[in-house]
């Protein structure tokens, strides 16, 4: 059978190339290629891709040879394919037929389709042979001829034709080209990782460039160069590290067929996508143009751009029909995309989207500027409606981006929780509150803040370093996960009687029929403001887990296992009652139900101004708060009264944020108050509600400020108030890169410090947000989880952080306000985060001072079997959801079967002159003959 024009592209994973110098790969005839080199027979050969026999990859070209000299397969590119400083095509042939075949290798150049213009050689295969790492030279010939006008510089056409054996069958893989000798092969697996950097988990509509090697449709300005690197990979192994000397010198990219990307043939509005690192020392903008035609006439095009700060990683794309940015929070519903629009900075033509001719990227510094890109490509374009459709599958996952704990159908999860609570465990080395034991050598009794605590209290060492102290009296520090609730997992699913989306109901290819809300509403923010919420965790949950109490159960067990102590802010009260380990309570001032309606004061925040503490109704709202969370605690039996941890009250509240004390606000009464005064009246009101509810002698917590939202003078008036002040802290860690000042107050106050939010997200998870915190890969998160750790820990005055949140933000946006953040510990399927479960059990058992290295999955076997016992008692490092899956879903993918090799002798390697008696003979006749298309 004979084909035309069958243009292929690089496959990226799971390829174990034999290494040579300066390697690169022409093609492995893989479905999904994509280059601009031509595959097509010539003559009366017939060419057609085939899965077996395969040297690499999983497909080869099958080439059925005809008439002596009549025809073959040729390979050839719309210019040069630059192999001026290259020595050797090198290829893999397989013979499984019965007779020894000949056959040649041609490379013409210059455009020349004559034998002037080319050099050939001829090889022998013998029967039911394969033969890998065979060499043409590009330099010199043994059995062929060199024309004069040949240069390898210019090489166009590479050939591969039948010799004096006609109608044979050979399969033709692995193409590559090399400037030197071959290497040993590399034993697959064993070459360095590539550094990775998240890219947007949006669908691929169509590759351009992956970068695994420099294709000929790539063409540097002068002065531009390109390297391809391992560094800053969003995809594959390789990425291109590109070089701008000056401004306006571009990279181009120039298709050997205009690209057709309109609408009809995408199907959908489209955007070029690129992953993008800023590997220079300086914020620059990255300009990108598009042009369409080739008629001087009818060339027209379109810059845009985007400033991409030093070190940063984004995934930036350009509209093709120009279709302004949407809001995304009011018209998306959401917090956060994951890749960025460039903004035209000219007014926009409209290409002609079935011509494009032309992808350009360009800077306008006086200077040098580096950047590091990967995946060039065709996405859905975020900036249109249709850029959104059907990304949420049935279980709320990613629908279009395939990640780490993917469940590929409902049935999958059934019988997981039961499975997962086998392994569980908990670390060994503590006290039955989770806190250090009592010959830790941690003393913690001098200072205490509380008489007579009703459970925890917090306390100095000898030393000045505070800890929390539990109710046997041993040294505690609080580590947690916060949101361990459902109310945080429903999703808007854009049906409403008053403001319906069609975006929205776009988002999902179907909704699941339980623990839906059809009034959930008024939002904060987003293009529905009440209307159906939907929530994918819960339903994923039962299947799980069987049931909510359940759930609880294992959930508990879960922190256990990875050393957690702690339940966290806005943990769902049901836990209070049953938890093993100790947890926070929290309330609302004017939150709830009862509550009445209260006079603001100060600056806008980002949840809104203050509530005047002047206003009758805001005492009011205190009572019924602190009456509230009273009712949950005198509920509680003696035993769980006892892990309760402390209280929050309110949270990131609009605290004026410039540190100014001459700043003042009238509160209902026309009197002016500074924020100091503001603050003194909050938390007297506050805290004295707390006290009259019987609450006094629990742990009161402050109400977690916000970066954004408080001035040193507050947080002095908070000391007096607060038994223990926390700040919720988004930053790479506490030491570095949060207010130093801040950190001063805090020593001058010698208050303790609890840290109620901090996370860190990645692209990796299938979510379209990363968060507050941005981390490369799950692996990236952990890192920085366990470096945040250390600088919190290493401080004397911090008792605890607990990590926001538990539960993954839904894919489409929390029904509350859009977050959509990958900053669980789970996701929407409930399934764990390995890397990130694994490194907080090292982190956790560290926290009084133990060595935990042999609890690190890596941890050599000696070191594990010496001392893990000792600190954990369960079987869970190391396992992910997979594991669990594997042995007993018929319906998760073994992996695609290796493919047959044929039964061969001992391959010999042809390189010229190791030839057969047979052989040898007939090409002392076709010395000179010449080869022909």
């Amino acid at each position: 059978m004979k084909f035309s024009k069958l243009v292929y592209a690089l496959l990226i994973s799971g390829v174990a190339l034999p290494s040579l110098a300066a390697t690169q790969l022409v093609t492995s005839f893989e479905q999904g290629e994509k280059h601009s080199y031509t595959i097509d027979g010539y003559g009366d050969a017939g060419v057609t891709p085939v899965t077996e026999p395969v040297t690499n990859g999983v497909q080869s070209l099958k080439v059925e040879l005809g008439a002596k000299y009549a025809g073959g397969a040729k390979i050839y590119a719309p210019t040069w394919f630059g192999w001026g400083e290259q020595k050797y095509v090198v290829f893999d042939i397989v013979n499984l037929g019965s007779e020894n075949v000949n056959y040649g290798v041609k490379a013409l150049s210059n455009d020349i389709w004559e034998d002037r213009s080319a050099i050939f050689d001829l090889f022998n295969v013998e029967a039911n042979t394969t033969l890998k790492d065979v060499k043409f030279s590009l330099d010199t010939t043994e059995w062929g001829n060199i024309g004069a006008e040949y240069t390898k510089a210019g090489i166009m056409e590479l050939q591969f034709f039948t010799g004096e054996t006609p109608n044979q069958t050979v399969y033709i893989d692995n193409i590559r080209i090399s400037d030197g000798e071959i290497d040993e092969p590399v034993e697959p697996g064993q070459p360095e990782p590539a550094s990775k950097v998240t890219a947007a988990p949006v669908n691929t509509l169509q590759l351009v460039d992956d970068f695994e090697e420099q294709y000929s449709h790539v063409y540097l300005d002068s002065g531009v160069t390109l390297a391809l690197v391992d560094s800053k990979v969003s995809q594959g192994s390789k990425a291109a590290k590109i070089n701008f000397p000056a401004a306006y010198d571009a990279i181009k990219f120039y298709p050997s067929e205009a690209w057709n990307w309109s609408n009809e043939t995408l199907g959908q509005h489209g955007a070029i996508a690129l992953d993008v690192t800023n590997t220079g020392d300086q914020d620059t903008t990255l300009y990108g143009r598009l042009q369409s035609g080739y008629d001087s006439e009818q060339i027209v095009g379109t810059s845009y751009g985007y400033n991409i700060k030093a070190g940063e990683t984004k995934t930036v794309y350009i509209s093709l029909n120009n279709n302004a940015k949407l809001n995304v929070v009011d018209e998306v519903g959401m917090r956060q995309l994951p890749a960025y629009s460039m903004s035209h900075w000219e007014d926009p033509i409209a290409l002609d989207l079935a011509q494009v001719s032309e992808i350009r990227y360009y800077t306008d510094n006086q200077s040098t500027a580096e950047f590091v890109f990967d995946n060039l490509r065709v996405i859905p374009d975020l900036n249109h409606q249709t850029g959104f459709s059907e990304i949420v599958d049935a279980l709320g996952q990613n629908n279009h981006f395939d990640f780490t704990n993917k469940i590929k159908s409902k049935s999958q999860l059934s019988g997981l929780g039961a499975k997962e609570a086998q392994l569980l465990g908990k670390l060994v080395k503590r006290s039955p509150y989770g806190g250090a034991l009592p010959n830790s050598g941690i003393e913690a009794d001098q200072s205490c803040v509380l008489t007579n605590a009703a459970s925890f209290n917090v306390c100095k060492t000898p030393q000045g370093k505070w800890y929390l102290v539990d109710p046997e009296g041993n040294a505690f520090f609080s580590s947690g996960l916060a949101n361990i609730r459902l109310a945080d997992t429903y999703t808007m699913t854009g049906v409403s009687n008053d403001t319906p989306s069609s975006l929205r109901q776009g988002m999902f290819t179907d909704i699941p029929s339980n623990y839906i809300n059809s009034n959930y509403g008024p939002v904060f923010s987003g293009p529905v403001t009440r209307g159906e919420a939907v929530s994918f965790y819960g339903n994923n949950r039962d299947s799980r887990h069987g049931d909510e109490a359940t759930w609880r159960i294992n959930t508990v067990k879960r922190f256990q296992d990875w050393g957690f102590n702690t339940l966290g802010n806005w943990t769902d009260p049901s836990f209070y009652a049953m938890s093993e380990i100790p947890f926070v309570v929290n309330g609302w001032v004017n939150s709830g139900p009862g509550r009445k309606q209260t006079s603001v004061m100060g600056p806008d925040g980002y949840w809104g101004k203050l509530p005047d503490p002047w206003d009758s109704n805001f005492s009011a709202n205190a009572k019924m708060m602190a009456d509230e969370i009273a009712t949950q605690v005198n509920s509680l039996s003696t035993a769980q009264k006892l892990k309760i941890v402390g209280i929050f009250v309110d949270n990131e509240m609009s605290w004026d944020d410039e540190g100014n004390p001459s700043n003042t606000y009238r509160n209902l009464n026309g009197e002016a108050k500074t924020m100091a005064q503001i603050a003194e009246q909050y938390y007297s009101v506050v805290s004295g509600a707390l006290e009259a509810a019987g609450l006094g002698n629990y742990l009161y917590l402050g109400n977690r400020f916000a970066d954004w939202g408080r001035t040193p003078e507050v947080v002095a008036v908070a000391a007096k108030y607060a038994d223990v002040l926390s700040f919720n802290i988004y930053k790479k860690n506490i030491a570095e890169d949060w207010d130093a000042d801040q950190l001063a107050q805090i020593a001058t106050l010698d208050r303790p410090v609890i840290i109620g939010e901090y996370h860190f997200g990645a692209l990796d998870s299938g979510n379209y947000g990363e968060g507050i915190q941005v981390a490369a890969s799950q692996k990236d998160r952990a890192e920085k989880y366990a470096a945040y750790m250390d600088s919190v820990l290493a401080n004397k005055h911090f008792v605890g952080a607990h990590w926001f949140q538990y539960i993954d933000s839904p894919i489409a946006g929390r029904a509350w306000d859009g977050e959509n953040y990958n900053v669980g510990f789970v996701n929407v399927t409930d399934a764990p985060y390995t890397e990130m479960t694994d490194k907080a059990r090292v982190v956790n058992c560290q926290i009084y001072g133990d060595d935990c290295a042999s609890l690190d999955p890596t941890a050599e076997v000696t070191m594990k079997m010496s001392s893990i016992d000792e600190l954990y008692s369960g079987n869970n490092i190391g396992v992910t959801q997979a594991d669990l899956i594997s042995d007993n879903d018929p319906e998760d993918p073994t992996g695609p079967e290796e493919p047959a090799n044929p039964e061969t002798n001992k391959p010999y390697k042809n390189e010229g002159g190791s030839l057969s008696v047979f052989g040898f003979l007939m090409l002392v006749i076709l010395r000179f003959t010449r080869c022909f298309d």
